[in-house]
C-alpha cells in the first residue's frame, strides 16, 4: 500500500456567518463603492464585471479610499456573543487550513476574543508566509496567512482574495480574477516538470509540505461553508476543476447551504444550475434539514438569521464531527 501524507482538513469559509450576524454583504459592498448614479440600482451582471462597471474601471483606488475612509467597516466587527461563539468554535475544530474569502477579521477578533479594534500592528505580528516566497506577499496572497490561536488550538488564515489591511492585495474585478487564475496554474506548476507534482511526493513524505494554500484545497478535504459560489467566481471554480482532475490522492469536497422556501408561483421545473454544478463536484451537499423561509419586502431579517443561526451551528457540528473522526483514524494508522 502506498505510504501517503494525511489529508489535509480544510474550512473555506465565506461571508454567510457574517451575514447571519447583519455583516456587510458584497452588494453592500458594491453599492457603497458605486458612482453615483449607479447607487441602489439593480444591476444583472456577474460580480467581477460588477465591480469594474459601478466604479468605472477604477476599483483599486475607489476601494483603497473607502477602507481608509471606513477603516471599521472594512476591517469587520463582532457585536453578538453568539457570533464570537460560532467563530470560535470553527476556531477549535482544528482544522489544518482555514481559507475565507472575506477581506474582514472576525476570524481573527474572535480568536483574540476581541469585538473589534484590531490595529495594524496586531494583525502584522499574526502574518507568517511559507518556504515559497521569501517576504509575505502584497498582492495575491497564497502563500502569506494570519497564524492565530484560540485557546490550544492553532490556526492558519488564509485570506484567499486578500485582506483589508492590505488593500492591494483585494481580489475583486475580472482583471485580477484573471490574474489570479494565472497564479494558481504557475504555484501548481512550479518545481515541476510535469502537472504531476504531487503524484510525485506519494510515498516519500509523512506529510506534506505546502507552498500555499492551493496545495490544501488541492489536496485536502474541503469544508464550504456560508459561501455560495456562485458561477462568478471563475477563480475558485477553475481550481475545483483542477482538484478533480489531481491524478495524486486527494480529498473530497463538502458544501453546505440551507434549503430556501420556493417564491411564490415558481416554476418548479427550474434548475439551479449551480447547486447542480456543485453536486458533480461535491461528495456531499448538505442543507441540514433547514429551511431559510421565503422573505417579501416588508419582512425584517430576524426569521431568516434565526434559521441562518440554526443552519450554521448544526453545519458547524457536522464539519467538527468529520474532521475529528478522520483526525483520529490518522491517529490510529500511525501507532
Amino acid at each position: 500500500m502506498t505510504n501517503l501524507p494525511k489529508r489535509p482538513q480544510v474550512i473555506l469559509l465565506g461571508n454567510g456567518i457574517n451575514r447571519a450576524f447583519n455583516g456587510v454583504s458584497w452588494n453592500d459592498l458594491l453599492n457603497s463603492i458605486a458612482d453615483e448614479k449607479y447607487k441602489d440600482k439593480q444591476i444583472e451582471c456577474p460580480m467581477p464585471l460588477k465591480a469594474i462597471l459601478v466604479t468605472g474601471d477604477n476599483i483599486d483606488k475607489t476601494l483603497k479610499n473607502h477602507i481608509e475612509q471606513n477603516r471599521q467597516q472594512a476591517y469587520g466587527a463582532i457585536v453578538q456573543k453568539e457570533h464570537a461563539a460560532m467563530l470560535q468554535k470553527i476556531l477549535s475544530i482544528g482544522a489544518d487550513h482555514i481559507l475565507t474569502t472575506n477581506y474582514s477579521y472576525e476570524l481573527e477578533m474572535a480568536a483574540k476574543n476581541v469585538k473589534s479594534g484590531l490595529s495594524d500592528y496586531a494583525i502584522e505580528q499574526m502574518m507568517a508566509h511559507t518556504d515559497a516566497v521569501y517576504k509575505a506577499e502584497s498582492k495575491y496572497l497564497l502563500s502569506t496567512y494570519n497564524q492565530v490561536q484560540y485557546e490550544k488550538t492553532p490556526n492558519c488564515i488564509w485570506h484567499i482574495h486578500g485582506e483589508s489591511r492590505k488593500p492591494s492585495s483585494i481580489v475583486l474585478g475580472h482583471y485580477n480574477y484573471g490574474k489570479l487564475v494565472h497564479r494558481y496554474i504557475e504555484t501548481l506548476n512550479k518545481l515541476a516538470k510535469t502537472e504531476n507534482r504531487y503524484k510525485n511526493y506519494e510515498g516519500q513524505y509523512k506529510e506534506w509540505k505546502f507552498r500555499s494554500w492551493v496545495d490544501a484545497f488541492i489536496l485536502g478535504d474541503v469544508y464550504v461553508l456560508g459561501y455560495k459560489l456562485d458561477l462568478s467566481e471563475f477563480d475558485l471554480w477553475w481550481l475545483i476543476n483542477r482538484k478533480k482532475r489531481e491524478k495524486a490522492e486527494h480529498g473530497d469536497i463538502y458544501f453546505y447551504e440551507p434549503a430556501v422556501e420556493n417564491a411564490e408561483n415558481a416554476d418548479s421545473e427550474n434548475i439551479d444550475a449551480r447547486l447542480e454544478l456543485i453536486r458533480v463536484f461535491a461528495k456531499e451537499v448538505k442543507d441540514m434539514s433547514v429551511t431559510i423561509p421565503r422573505k417579501s419586502k416588508n419582512d425584517d431579517q430576524s426569521a431568516s438569521n434565526i434559521k441562518y443561526y440554526e443552519f450554521y451551528k448544526k453545519a458547524i457540528n457536522d464539519i467538527a464531527n468529520k474532521i475529528s473522526e478522520i483526525k483520529n483514524k490518522e491517529k490510529k494508522t500511525n501507532v
